[in-house]
């Protein structure tokens, strides 16, 4: 809560006074999140992004999870526990739903199909990696913040090329 009042510049009591509950105020900080993510992936190109168009944008989805570190890092933490609150679900699904509506090679492959698991995993092995680079760029040396970022970007692109393979 001290990272989250120093953020928002207010002190601790008043954030407390606002919000009544830890699930009022995770559920704004998620919404919050969620708008930001999903405004930058309204801007990368689709259905068929060229590998600079997807390097520009990781590298912009990286900068914006910097920026922003403290819902990310609430937001990751709290979703990696078996009681997740349910304010973490709403930022993977609104992203999701943004991915997909410009990807349409990525909402084909998220579609529970039981013929087409290896596509799932594709979709979620990328998204993954894709988060997990960018989530860890900020702290890391230069080469190595590159060299992460390369590779989500090479899995985003390999993925995508292969679901537009997969239906050819």
């Amino acid at each position: 809560m001290e990272d989250i009042a120093h953020a928002a510049g207010v002190s601790r009591s008043t954030l407390y006074l606002h919000y009544v509950d830890k699930t009022a105020l995770s559920v704004e900080i998620a919404a919050a999140y969620a708008d930001s993510l999903c405004a930058l992936v309204a801007r990368l190109p689709g259905p068929v992004p060229t590998r600079v168009q997807i390097t520009n944008w990781i590298d912009d989805l990286a900068a914006l999870i910097a920026r922003e570190h403290v819902p990310a890092t609430l937001i990751v933490d709290l979703s990696a526990r078996s009681e997740a609150p349910a304010a973490t679900g709403l930022i993977g699904d609104r992203l999701i739903a943004a991915l997909a509506n410009q990807l349409p090679a990525l909402a084909r492959a998220l579609e529970c199909d039981a013929t087409r698991p290896r596509a799932q995993a594709w979709a979620e092995v990328a998204m993954r990696e894709l988060g997990w680079a960018c989530s860890h760029r900020a702290g890391d040396l230069k080469d190595a913040r590159s060299a992460r970022l390369t590779v989500a970007a090479e899995i985003f692109e390999r993925f995508i090329q292969a679901q537009i393979e997969m239906e050819t």
